[in-house]
């Protein structure tokens, strides 16, 4: 079995979801954030993502 190296994403500082936050994902069961990731961040993490669909 391969093992594959877990990247760990650490943010600048920790912040907590607002009540309507909370909400939406107890509803919906996802919740969108905008983050200031690059494109190729979102690109490499879709490659990886699609390996496991």
């Amino acid at each position: 079995m391969k093992r594959r190296k877990i990247t760990q994403l650490k943010a600048a500082s920790p912040f907590l979801l607002t009540d309507e936050q909370i909400k939406k994902f107890i509803t919906d069961g996802f919740l969108i954030l905008q983050t200031d990731f690059s494109e190729e961040f979102h690109e490499a993490l879709n490659t990886q993502l699609r390996r496991y669909m």
